[in-house]
C-alpha cells in the first residue's frame, strides 16, 4: 500500500518568512499545510498568505488567533474547501481514517510536556493532523510551533481537543475541527 503524501512542515515562528504575526497564526499554518497535503504539493500557500486573505490580516490585539471559519474562507481562494465539524472524538478518528487532513483545535497544555513544543503554553491552539498509525494508537501531527511532524498518541490528542471543547462551551465531550473534503493523495 502506498504512503500518503506528506506536506512540507511550516514553522509559525520562522524569521525568514516575513510574517510579523506568525506567533498568532497556528490555525492559518495548520490549514496551509493541509492545502499542501490535499493538493500533493501543487498548491503550497504559507500560513502568512492564508492570514492575509482573511478578514483579520492584522491580529486583533485582544484575541489574535483566527477561527476555523476565517481560514476556511481564505482557503476557498486556493480552490479548496473543508468541512467545519463539531462532534464527538470518534468522528475525528473517522475523518483521519478516511484520509482527510484535519485542523484540530486543542487546549495546548493538555497535550502535556512530552508533546508540546512550547512549554509552558497556556492557550488554545490549532494543529494539523493527517493520519492514524497502523496500530491505531497515534496520529501524525503537524504542530506549527515545532519543526517537524511527529506521531502523537490519540489519547493525548483527544484529551486536549475535548478540553478545548469544554472551555469554549461545547456539549460534553464534543470537539471542533476542520476536515478536508478532498482526501490526501498517495505518493
Amino acid at each position: 500500500m502506498a504512503a500518503l503524501y506528506r506536506p512540507a512542515h511550516q514553522w509559525q515562528g520562522d524569521p525568514n518568512d516575513d510574517d510579523p504575526y506568525g506567533w498568532f497564526g497556528c490555525t492559518s499554518y495548520a490549514y496551509a499545510m493541509g492545502i499542501d497535503a490535499i493538493t500533493k504539493g501543487a498548491v503550497v500557500p504559507s500560513g502568512y498568505e492564508i492570514r492575509q486573505l482573511t478578514d483579520e490580516a492584522v491580529p486583533n490585539p485582544t484575541d489574535p488567533g483566527l477561527t476555523l471559519q476565517q481560514v476556511d474562507a481564505a482557503g476557498n481562494r486556493f480552490g479548496v474547501d473543508f468541512y467545519l465539524r463539531t462532534g464527538p472524538w470518534r468522528a475525528v478518528e473517522k475523518d483521519l481514517t478516511d484520509q482527510r487532513w484535519t485542523v484540530l483545535q486543542v487546549w495546548y497544555p493538555r497535550l502535556g510536556a512530552a508533546w508540546m513544543f512550547q512549554n509552558p503554553g497556556n492557550f488554545g491552539h490549532a494543529i494539523g493532523v493527517m493520519a492514524i498509525s497502523g496500530d491505531g494508537r497515534s496520529a501524525l501531527v503537524y504542530d506549527s510551533l515545532g519543526h517537524a511532524a511527529r506521531w502523537t498518541p490519540l489519547a493525548v490528542l483527544r484529551a486536549a481537543a475535548e478540553e478545548w471543547g469544554r472551555r469554549i462551551g461545547l456539549r460534553g465531550g464534543d470537539v471542533r475541527w476542520l476536515a478536508s473534503i478532498t482526501t490526501i493523495p498517495k505518493v
